[in-house]
C-alpha cells in the first residue's frame, strides 16, 4: 500500500510540505525531515522545487489526493537535472550533445528541425531567379532566363550578356564553355573571340596570335612536303650564271621572299624551312658538279706533266 506520510498546510500563494518519510510505490524511502515551500494551484499539481539531491520531486494530481487515489509521474532526478559537460545549465539553455542520453525537447532548442519556411530568403536574388537551382555571381542588375535547367556560374560586370562562364553540355563530365568574346583579361592581354586566342592583340585573326616574344624549348611545325625533291632524277639546277643574273636583277635568291614580302606578310615557318634546305641542296649539288670539274682538270695536268708537254709549254 502506497502512503504519503508528509503534511502540506496551506500558506497563501504557497504551502509548507513537512514530515519524517514519504512513501514511493515500490517500497518505502525513509530520508530528514523535508521542509520546503511549493506553490499550489487552485486545480493541478504540486511542484516540489529547491529541494535535496537525494529526494525525487513528483507532480502530485490534486484532485486524485481528494479522492483519496494517489498519482504521480517522475520528473527527473533534481541533482542530475543541471548536470552537463562543459555546456552549462542545458535544463535552462538547450545545449548541444553526441553523448547517448534522454533530455526534455523545448521549442527553442538548438535540435529544433530547421525547415525551408524558415529560410525562405536564402534561395532570393534580385533579378537572377533561384539560384539555388544555378548558382552564379554578378555584379549586374538584369533579368535573365534560366538556361535549359543546367546548372551555371554566371559572371557578369559590364552589360548584359556580355561575359558568362557556364559548364558546357548537361553533364558532370562537361568542359569550360567560352562564348564569343567570352574571356578578356585586361585590355588587350588575351583576348579569345571567334575561335581565335590572341595575347597582346585586340584583334587576332589566327587561331594563335602573339604581339611579343614566344619562349619555348621545342616547337614542331607540320609541313606537307620537303625539299628532297632536288635530288630526284629530271629535276632542272639552275646554272650559276642563271642564278647570277636573278640576284643582280632581284636583289634576293630565287624562290625565296623579299624583305618587302617579309615585312607586309611574314615568314611561314614550314614553308621557309623547305625553301633554305632547297637552297642548301642545290648549293650542295652546285659544290659537287665543281669538284667533279676540279678532279678532272686536276688529272689533265697531271698527264700533260707526264708527258713533258706542259713542262715544254713553259
Amino acid at each position: 500500500t502506497s502512503s504519503v506520510a508528509a503534511t502540506i498546510t496551506d500558506a497563501g500563494s504557497g504551502a509548507v510540505i513537512s514530515g519524517a518519510e514519504r512513501s514511493k510505490l515500490s517500497g518505502i524511502e525513509t530520508a530528514a525531515d523535508v521542509t520546503d515551500t511549493a506553490n499550489v494551484a487552485a486545480a493541478g499539481a504540486v511542484m516540489v522545487t529547491n529541494i535535496g539531491t537525494s529526494v525525487q520531486a513528483y507532480d502530485v494530481d490534486l484532485d486524485d489526493l481528494a479522492d483519496g487515489e494517489l498519482s504521480k509521474s517522475k520528473v527527473e532526478d533534481s541533482g542530475t537535472w543541471d548536470t552537463a559537460y562543459g555546456w552549462g545549465d542545458h535544463g535552462t539553455n538547450g545545449y548541444l550533445t553526441t553523448f547517448s542520453e534522454t533530455d526534455p525537447v523545448y521549442t527553442s532548442s538548438v535540435a529544433a528541425t530547421i525547415t525551408g519556411s524558415d529560410t525562405s530568403m536564402w534561395h532570393m536574388a534580385a533579378g537572377w531567379g533561384d539560384h539555388g537551382t544555378n548558382g552564379y555571381l554578378t555584379g549586374y542588375s538584369e533579368t535573365d532566363p534560366v538556361w535549359g535547367g543546367v546548372s551555371n556560374l554566371y559572371l557578369s560586370v559590364s552589360s548584359a550578356g556580355a561575359t558568362y562562364v557556364a559548364k558546357a553540355g548537361d553533364t558532370m563530365t562537361g568542359g569550360l564553355e567560352l562564348p564569343a568574346n567570352g574571356l578578356v583579361v585586361g585590355t588587350t592581354q588575351l583576348i579569345v573571340a571567334n575561335g581565335y586566342v590572341g595575347i597582346g592583340t585586340a584583334n587576332p585573326t589566327n587561331a594563335l596570335a602573339v604581339n611579343g616574344t614566344i619562349k619555348a624549348k621545342e616547337v614542331i611545325v607540320a609541313v606537307d612536303g620537303w625539299s628532297d625533291f632536288v635530288f630526284e632524277d629530271g629535276y632542272r639546277l639552275m646554272p650559276l650564271s642563271e642564278v647570277d643574273t636573278f640576284i643582280q636583277s632581284h636583289g634576293h635568291l630565287p624562290g625565296i621572299p623579299s624583305a618587302e614580302d617579309v615585312a607586309s606578310g611574314g615568314v611561314k615557318m614550314g614553308e621557309m624551312q623547305a625553301k633554305l634546305l632547297q637552297k642548301i641542296e642545290e648549293l650542295t649539288l652546285h659544290v659537287l658538279m665543281m669538284q667533279k670539274e676540279n678532279t678532272q682538270q686536276l688529272r689533265r695536268i697531271t698527264e700533260l706533266e707526264a708527258t713533258g708537254r706542259l713542262g715544254g709549254a713553259q
